[in-house]
């Protein structure tokens, strides 16, 4: 059966107990500007629970570009990212 993946947003950072925060991995994906919210929202993806070290460091390796990419920093976010497609290739 396929993995399933899907994306939420909270309105506060800290909606989850630590207990479920340590029980489920999450991405930051993007920053997004929802109708009916003043302030912008961290959009998440959800990751079965137990994910792997290699995962981990990927996601880690995203979220870095990710805040490189939205500060402007571009040749940095796209070094980030190159590592990225690398470690896929190399799988």
């Amino acid at each position: 059966m396929p993995e399933c993946r899907c994306a939420t947003w909270s309105r506060h950072p800290h909606a989850w107990s630590n207990q479920s925060v340590d029980a489920v991995a999450t991405r930051r994906l993007c920053r997004v500007r929802v109708v009916g919210i003043q302030e912008p929202v961290d959009l998440h993806e959800l990751h079965a629970e137990g994910a792997t070290p290699q995962w981990l460091a990927l996601r880690d390796t995203y979220e870095t570009a990710l805040t490189l990419y939205e500060s402007g920093q571009w040749a940095a976010a796209c070094r980030a990212l190159y590592s990225l497609m690398d470690a896929a290739e190399g799988s």
